[in-house]
């Protein structure tokens, strides 16, 4: 066994049988902090605490410190641990969870700060990676460098620096955000998608992250640059505006890119627009609407286009099918599926089910998304 001092007015002797696991709990009055830890620790005696607050599910109560360290030691209010590259410090206060080579937290104030690896776990899953990190009170980035952020939605931000620059502003500079997940079994991938900006801006009033000088990849490569650019932030349920786009080559359509926008009407009723934009043929207008009733839901899409048929086809009547030809009239040429399920008071429940294509083959053609329903 090793001793570890702890010093506060009097050193604290703490028996440890492997490294350093320190709790610091913080009761009603923050000059007031007792520590204890995982063997018998020697305190001087002092008044009888406040009884304290019920414990959560990891053991800590509200304002709890736990740390796993290979040195650690307080000195006032400040708890500071250290460890090396290969076994870092492991701290967990309210909620969150702290891993780097050096880890110091501030009883009083609530404030952190992590360098050396440092990786920071919120309750809600998402994960935030930095070289070094400054957390306010609300265990928020105040500082940040080389900042990695991967949110529960499989999103990740990635930024040279963030600095918080008031209660609700946060400003990251040379920033990279993607919405597709970046890792996968195989490791780390290149993204569908991408936009890359000198600097970003989160405004939580707004709900919103807004972009200078945003140059937007698809599959790493650039394809168009925007001086100003603004979408809603992960805290946002739904929220009008563009989607990811869909890039996709066949060799009867061509190079096909498909830009949805979702027209948010209500919390229960939303339209999308999503027209497929096509290099031979002509475009495919797609159009979806949702409603959801007290009891039930109702889904309606529908697409249309006119133009000649294309695909396989024996134009000269040799009896050899020519490749990805353009044949007949042009024609109007659309699909129409709706569902809509209900489940009332009572022991009765209904559903429905509209299906029209005017080709058999259109689906497969212009590669209309998931276009069969159960029935």
């Amino acid at each position: 066994m090793s001793d570890r001092r702890i010093p506060r007015e009097g050193a604290l002797r703490v028996r440890l049988l492997a490294g350093a696991a320190l709790i610091a709990c913080l009761p009603a009055l923050p000059t007031m902090a007792q520590v204890a830890a995982a063997s018998p620790v020697e305190a001087p005696a002092a008044s009888p605490q406040p009884a304290p607050n019920t414990p959560g599910a990891d053991g800590l109560t509200p304002g709890g410190l736990y740390v796993n360290a290979d040195a650690a030691a307080r000195e006032g209010d400040v708890v500071t641990a250290s460890g090396t590259p290969d076994d870092r410090v492991f701290a967990r206060t309210r909620d969150h969870s702290i891993r780097a080579e050096e880890v110091t937290y501030d009883l009083k104030s609530g404030v952190a700060t992590a360098s050396g690896q440092a990786e920071v776990v919120a309750p809600d899953g998402s994960v935030l990676h930095a070289s070094r990190v400054e957390l306010d009170a609300a265990f928020k980035a105040g500082v940040a460098t080389d900042l990695a952020l991967r949110l529960t939605n499989g999103a990740s931000l990635m930024a040279a620096t963030a600095v918080r620059r008031s209660e609700n502003v946060s400003e990251l500079n040379r920033v990279i955000f993607t919405p597709c997940p970046i890792c996968d079994v195989d490791g780390p991938k290149q993204p569908t998608i991408s936009i890359q900006a000198d600097k970003a801006v989160q405004d939580e009033n707004l709900r919103a992250i807004l972009y200078r000088n945003a140059v937007f990849r698809v599959g790493g490569v650039p394809v168009f640059y925007l001086p100003a650019f603004a979408h809603p932030d992960p805290s946002v349920d739904r929220a009008s505006g563009f989607l990811i786009p869909r890039v996709d080559w066949d060799e009867g359509r061509g190079g096909s890119v498909e830009i949805p926008y979702l027209l948010v009407v209500s919390p229960s009723e939303d339209w999308l627009f999503s027209p497929q934009i096509n290099t031979k043929v002509a475009p495919l207008l797609n159009l979806q609407w949702r409603r959801r009733f007290a009891n039930g839901t109702i889904v309606a899409r529908g697409g249309y286009t006119y133009g000649r048929n294309f695909g396989d086809f024996d134009l000269d009547g040799d009896g050899d099918t020519e490749s990805n030809v353009r044949f007949g009239d042009r024609t109007s040429r659309s699909y129409l599926l709706a569902h809509g399920k209900f489940d009332p008071d009572g022991p009765w429940r209904y559903g429905f089910t509209a299906e029209r294509v005017s080709d058999k083959t259109l689906f497969d053609r212009y590669d209309v998304s998931s276009p069969y329903q159960d029935n």
